[in-house]
């Protein structure tokens, strides 16, 4: 892998360009794009330029406009740095450009056409590719985009359990209530594997397997009725007075539970009686374990009740495999047949319709018409891609020594795969242009100090392990900028370590709980800030020529429970600051609160709905304002009278109107601003009202805009519309997940939980790659978990290396995370890297056999090679008087 110099790379073939954290990705493909109008003669409208969310493409767009119109000022004599910046690679294209004047119409004429740039997320190029290709794309004429359509595979998967579900016997009907409680459940489930190939399902399913597997447990249950009422007798002796026998264990009341527990079993099987604990005491192993002295007892019963578990488990374990395999089978054909009858396409459709056109008999023609018009692609956030946006570049771009396909991204930053991106599928990439064009890396970190950079070498250069788990994911010490320590972070006029470590103490060497650990780490970093912010005030803490500000400062979380503990604890020091989450205003209390209230709306003749709706915390009447109106009868007529005025509005003049006046007649604005954190409830509750207003073009009746508000209550992710807003443009400090973050940068980072991490141990399904095929692949079953949760594992702690690192590289000047002897830290990240076992089978940490005094012990030998960019901080008990109490004439917050 060579480091790449954005002016010599040729304008053709295929290239991998790796841009770490702070590199310059951005600015690289504006240069490249740059160039491909003045050197390749392309115009705007020929150069494909590829992202992933609609905000990715106007930021792209506008990045791109800026440099055009910076190239073309300075062409036009706009020399001055201060009111236009060109430098670097960019003055040095400018500087030896043949023809300056054809260069200037070129980008005049290239501004001027913007607007019909071919910059797109993938979905979006897709679609236009379908609908102008429809013929060779095999694209149903006048289909309707549809989106994620979760009302369809919620009616399919309803549609499965009243057929296959509804039907069964009641035996059968228990067995699957407890597997999956409804068809939610059951969708929930289903979904999780309907991108897995059925070769890659494990075990394999079949109906002839599962009814082979039950024949097999019945006949040894037959067998077991048999034996048991023939050797009764013989066994209950050999329980009662084998002398080896360990008495403590197999006393008489638990013989005579056992033998009651086989005595229930033998006159009906059951599934739970057969793993019970009384049965386990037939288990030739458990009989072993309790002996005394001499030989177990021996009876053929008792390898038949081994035998008999075993084939009950394994029959239970294909019998649910076959359900889910049936499930996700029925869901897969019947969303394609309904959405063909319906004329619908889904986003992830757009893909596969795109795929099997350029794969199809008139694919070749296909991909040579869409090469035709745009013969340069750029690809930015390639290592978010998947398998089938991989396979649509390739088959375009593949071999095709005149076009040019850049593919632009950072492994180290692939932290999407619960949106579906594949960091395997990155890898078979990385390989295929290593065979066949050109790895390139850029290497300058133009965000972040000297010190800090040093700080992250050191962090994820470790040479004991590999930092990323693969070695397909390489790690690359990066350089600083020129300008990296221009304006530094100092406190008292010394720039303090960049990366810095909080050394929680736990009490005695018992260690911390991970929810104490998360509390202390909660606190402390509060007390962190609040310190930093008055250190501030006092013009001690600055970056260049200025105080530190909380807008400064950004708190990178892994849950919102993690999230609102650390506002708890900011709120309590006297730092205000803003949530900034992934998580829909939908989920909000006031989302809930409003759902109360415009129920009583809606059928304001329920009077219990009514007092529900007085009593919420929106509106806040009191337990004896509303006793008293219980009292009044003429106060309790106008109560519901306003509410039925609240419902003829929203009939008559739409529900905004409704909406406002009911904010106004009950003061809420005033309510919710008055409490400490009113604003942030105040700009949910008006954005609900919103995104409900906007709603009604397609819902109009009352009932169905709340069944619509409750779907979206329901949903567990929220769209871009409905994500939580800042409530305002105060300088505040931010919190926000680690996810994200990605994209983002401040000054100063805290990251108070870095332990925060997901184990699969009690996950029903194990989804992962396979070692050979790197083809998505799931184990449904339950006796060979040990065979792939090592695999599970090693995928789950990559991940959150690469979520580590995103979040570590966000910072410019400091970053502040905790650490500690917390319990069950052993599989996070950070644990891999400090505490590293390079001679464990798998990738894994050796923390969980270290002492305090060890984990304190390998933080300072990170320390003492990090060159004093990494520094350890003891934490103790916060003391109020240290706690930042703003002025309340400061404009800082």
């Amino acid at each position: 892998m060579r480091p790449l110099d954005p002016l010599s790379i040729p304008l053709h073939g295929l290239h991998l360009i790796e841009a770490s954290a702070g590199t310059g990705k951005t600015f690289t493909i504006t240069l490249l794009y740059l160039r491909l109008l003045l050197e390749a003669g392309l115009a705007v409208d020929r150069i494909l330029v590829v992202t992933f969310t609609n905000a990715a493409t106007e930021e792209l767009r506008d990045r791109i406009r800026s440099r055009l119109r910076a190239a073309l000022g300075w062409l036009e004599g706009e020399r001055d740095p201060k009111r236009n910046p060109v430098d670097g690679p960019l003055l040095d294209l400018l500087l030896h450009l043949p023809d300056p004047q054809g260069a200037a119409r070129i980008l005049g004429d290239s501004l001027t056409r913007l607007d019909e740039s071919a910059i797109h997320t993938i979905h979006g190029f897709c679609q236009r590719m379908l609908e102008e290709h429809a013929f060779e794309s095999g694209m149903p004429f006048e289909a309707e985009l549809t989106g994620e359509a979760s009302e369809l595979f919620d009616a399919v998967m309803t549609d499965f359990w009243r057929r296959h579900i509804a039907t069964l016997g009641a035996e059968d009907a228990r067995w699957v209530g407890k597997q999956f409680a409804s068809p939610a459940d059951l969708l929930k489930a289903a979904r999780r594997i309907l991108s897995v190939e059925p070769s890659g399902l494990i075990p394999p399913t079949s109906a002839e397997r599962a009814a082979a597997a039950r024949e097999r447990r019945e006949s040894l249950f037959g067998q077991l009725q048999t034996l048991w009422a023939r050797e009764r007798g013989a066994v209950v002796a050999l329980l009662e007075r084998h002398p080896g026998l360990n008495r403590n264990s197999y006393n008489s009341r638990v013989v005579t539970n056992a033998i009651q527990s086989m005595d229930r079993l033998s006159e009906g099987f059951d599934t739970d009686r057969i793993s019970s604990n009384e049965i386990g005491r037939f288990l030739p192993e458990t009989l072993a374990e309790r002996l005394k002295t001499g030989s177990p007892p021996a009876h053929p019963l008792f390898p038949l009740v081994k035998e008999l578990k075993e084939a009950t488990l394994a029959a239970e374990e294909i019998r649910r495999a076959w359900l889910l395999r049936q499930a996700r089978d029925f869901l897969e054909a019947e969303l394609a047949r309904r959405k063909a009858e319906r004329r619908q396409l889904a986003y992830e459709d757009l893909l596969s319709h795109l795929a099997r056109g350029l794969e199809g008999e008139r694919g070749e023609s296909f991909a040579q018409r869409i090469r035709e018009r745009f013969p340069a692609a750029l690809i930015d956030e390639f290592q978010d891609t998947d398998p089938l946006q991989y396979r649509i570049f390739r088959h375009l771009y593949r071999a095709q020594p005149d076009c040019a396909l850049f593919l632009i991204g950072d492994p180290k930053q692939a932290i999407y795969a619960f949106r579906g991106a594949d960091i395997f599928t990155y890898m078979q990439a990385r390989r295929d242009v290593a065979r066949e064009g050109q790895e390139h890396t850029l290497l300058t970190n133009r965000r972040s100090s000297s010190a800090l950079i040093r700080a992250v070498n050191t962090l994820f250069g470790t040479q004991e392990v590999e930092p990323f788990v693969y070695r397909d994911i390489p790690f690359v010490p990066a350089a600083p900028g020129p300008e990296a320590d221009d304006e530094p972070l100092t406190l008292d006029g010394v720039s303090p370590p960049p990366l810095e470590l909080g050394w929680l103490v736990a009490e005695g060497d018992k260690g911390l709980s991970r929810d104490a650990a998360g509390e202390l780490g909660a606190n402390a970093c509060a007390a962190r800030i609040s310190e930093l912010l008055r250190l501030a005030d006092q013009d001690r803490v600055r970056i260049g020529d200025r105080p530190l500000r909380a807008g400064d400062i950004a708190v990178l979380v892994r849950t919102h429970f993690e999230g609102d503990r650390v506002q708890r604890a900011l709120r309590a020091a006297g730092v205000r600051s803003a949530s900034l989450s992934r998580e829909g205003v939908f989920a909000t209390q006031e989302a809930a609160d409003l759902a109360l209230v415009l129920a009583a709306v809606a059928e304001p003749a329920r009077e219990g709905l009514v007092r529900a709706a007085l009593a919420s915390p929106l509106i806040g009447t009191s337990a004896a304002e509303l006793d008293a109106l219980g009292r009044d009868d003429a106060a309790w007529e106008q109560q519901l009278e306003r509410f039925r005025s609240y419902r003829q509005q929203w009939l008559g003049g739409g529900f905004l109107v409704a909406f406002l006046r009911l904010l106004h007649d009950h003061a809420v604005p005033a309510r919710l601003l008055g409490q400490r954190d009113g604003e942030r409830r105040m700009t949910n509750l008006l954005q609900l009202g919103e995104l409900l207003q906007m709603a009604t073009v397609a819902h109009p009746r009352i009932e169905a805009l709340l069944s619509w508000m409750a779907d979206g209550r329901a949903k567990a992710v929220a769209d871009e519309t409905e994500e939580l807003r800042l409530e305002s443009d105060e300088n505040l400090v931010q919190i926000l997940t680690q996810h994200k973050s990605k994209g983002l940068e401040y000054p100063v980072v805290f990251i108070p939980s870095p332990w925060s991490h997901t184990s699969p141990e009690k996950d029903k399904i194990l989804t992962f790659h396979d070692p050979l095929t790197h083809l998505p692949a799931a184990y449904l079953g339950a006796t060979e978990r040990g065979d792939y949760l090592p695999r599970v594992r090693e995928e789950q702690l990559a991940e959150q290396l690469r979520l580590l690192y995103v979040s570590v590289t966000r910072a410019k000047k400091l970053c502040v995370l905790y650490w500690g002897a917390v319990k069950g830290a052993e599989g996070c990240a950070l644990a891999y890297l400090i505490h590293p076992d390079p001679e464990a089978g798998t990738p894994a940490s050796r923390m969980q056999g270290l002492s305090s005094e060890g984990i304190r012990a390998d933080l300072q030998r990170l320390v003492a090679r990090s060159a004093g960019s990494i520094a350890v901080r003891d934490i103790g008990q916060v003391e109020p008087s240290r706690l930042w109490r703003p002025n309340p004439d400061s404009t800082r917050l």
